[in-house]
């Protein structure tokens, strides 16, 4: 039998590790966009006058939703996505436990927030001592190394 640690050291993971995960999800969930406009492009006739194409907002909504619930439930179910898991890097609560639904919804808005100002959000974690993001201060989350 092995001793474990009396004390398991937790690691915020870097800016690095992160831009990691974010570029490997990103081509993820845009391979998952794709899929979605062949299907609404394979439903769209365009030799009939009858079939109306589909709105290109519709398509937004459509597309957004995919990557909320992408996000959604491999943090939920997970504790990670698949960028994370080849980063080697999980999502955790500021007490360590594995998030709840209020924290995922706050970490997606606040990810969303980020990227709107064009990564200003990230670039804090360049700032902070514990590395934290600003999704991460607003969903009381943190994205811990393995």
């Amino acid at each position: 039998m092995t001793n474990l640690p009396a004390t398991i050291e937790i690691v915020p993971a870097g800016i690095g590790r992160r831009l990691g995960a974010i570029l490997y999800d990103s081509l993820l969930v845009l391979a998952l966009w794709f899929l979605t406009l062949l299907l609404f492009a394979m439903g769209t006739d365009s030799n009939s006058t009858t079939v109306e194409p589909t709105p290109a907002l519709f398509v937004q909504l459509v597309c957004g939703a995919e990557t909320v619930l992408f996000f959604y439930f491999f943090w939920m179910y997970r504790g990670r996505t698949l960028g994370m898991m080849a980063w080697h890097t999980h999502l955790a609560t500021v007490s360590g436990e594995a998030p709840g639904a209020k924290h995922i919804i706050l970490r997606i808005l606040g990810a969303t927030l980020n990227l709107a100002s064009l990564g200003l959000g990230y670039l804090w974690i360049l700032f902070d001592d514990e590395k934290r993001s600003f999704s991460d201060l607003l969903s009381g989350t943190r994205i811990l190394r393995d």
